[in-house]
């Protein structure tokens, strides 16, 4: 086991400049959805869509698959239709998708700040002195996803842009990782069976 983590971290090593490679191109392409933030929530949205589309497929197998096996077979298999349906009426109506994308972040964001608020309430009870922090970020959320469901159009632009930082953040730790790969180089036993 020892001597197969060795060889796996030997290889990392050996091949330290894939990482700085993915890296580097990462950082690109977060750049570029920062630029053109129209563009990254056209594609985010198709994603979207698509997603909707391969998930209600999926449960729509899994569940008659499963008929013989799952007792609620029926309402997984009506969530994969009702998926499916929501899917092609996007794909029939690709005008409006951005705009339901922009609600499903909204309100996905807004569920999650009322999860927070409990948690800060939870937090509070048990005596924990970070609450505060939590329930104000959880109001401030809270702030933030009203304002998106009335100014959908902010949601698109805060989706691309959370995806070019989530790029650029990935790129850097990929590039950083690669350097310090290339440094462990020195320390690692020399393997005699390599080629």
């Amino acid at each position: 086991m020892e001597n197969h983590l060795l060889s796996t971290v030997k290889r990392a090593v050996k091949h330290w400049w894939i990482s700085v490679l993915v890296g580097i191109i990462a950082v690109i392409v977060g750049f570029i959805s920062m630029f053109t933030p129209f563009a990254t929530f056209a594609a985010i949205t198709l994603l979207f869509v698509f997603s909707f589309f391969a998930g209600g497929i999926s449960e729509i197998v899994f569940a008659i698959a499963n008929r013989k096996i799952i007792n609620n077979w029926g309402w997984t298999l009506a969530m994969g239709v009702i998926d499916l349906l929501f899917a092609l009426f996007l794909l029939a109506n690709l005008d409006i998708a951005p705009l339901m994308l922009c609600y499903f972040i909204a309100f996905w964001i807004l569920i999650q700040s009322i999860w927070g608020l409990g948690m800060a309430f939870d937090l509070q009870s048990a005596k924990n002195s970070g609450w505060g922090w939590v329930l104000a970020l959880s109001i401030l959320s809270v702030f933030a996803s009203i304002i998106l469901l009335f100014q959908p159009a902010i949601a698109g632009l805060f989706a691309a842009y959370i995806i070019s930082f989530g790029f650029i953040f990935y790129g850097v730790m990929r590039i950083f990782l690669g350097f310090k790969l290339k440094t462990l180089n020195k320390y690692l036993p020399e393997d005699k069976h390599e080629d």
